[in-house]
């Protein structure tokens, strides 16, 4: 199934919940009307949790404007940028703004995490010290090392336990 077949499903269970809605209120639908559009809401749900169901359902937001808009793929690239208040904005209303583009204090929102980055071996730390000290004088010790997990630690506490 497409995207867009998926999106038209989607709109659909909308506008028929919805009626289903107005109906409740109104009661402008007759009892054998009211049976198959229960039964048309029913069907059109399943069908759209079965697709979603089998992992092909693409991350994505709804836009008034637009309608359903599509996150790129796994990309490891920002999917959308966000202001620090995002998440209390939605969790408290279950509403929050995010833009296409960076901005001044806006904070990238990923569609999968970041991948943990995996510390260096002791001898990449040993290449890298004999890098940036080629000339004599400075000799390489096991204090390199332990200078370069203490700058991994560092930076594992500033990114929330990932180095």
């Amino acid at each position: 199934m497409t995207t867009e077949q998926l999106t038209a499903m989607r709109q659909a269970l909308i506008a028929m919940d919805r009626i289903s809605d107005a109906d409740a209120d109104c009661d402008f639908l007759n009892d054998s009307q009211t049976a198959q559009l229960l039964e048309a809401i029913t069907t059109l749900r399943a069908a759209i949790e079965a697709e979603t169901a089998q992992g092909q359902e693409p991350l994505g937001y709804w836009n008034a404007v637009q309608g359903w808009v599509d996150l790129p793929e796994e990309t490891h690239k920002p999917a959308a940028w966000v202001y620090p208040e995002f998440w209390e904005h939605l969790e408290r209303g279950n509403c929050g703004t995010a833009y296409r583009l960076p901005g001044g204090g806006r904070q990238p929102l990923y569609t999968t995490p970041t991948a943990a980055l995996k510390p260096l071996t002791d001898e990449q730390i040993g290449m890298a010290f004999r890098k940036a000290f080629p000339v004599g004088g400075v000799v390489f010790t096991n204090g390199a090392i332990d200078f370069a997990r203490a700058i991994e630690a560092k930076l594992r506490e500033k990114n929330g336990g990932k180095v």
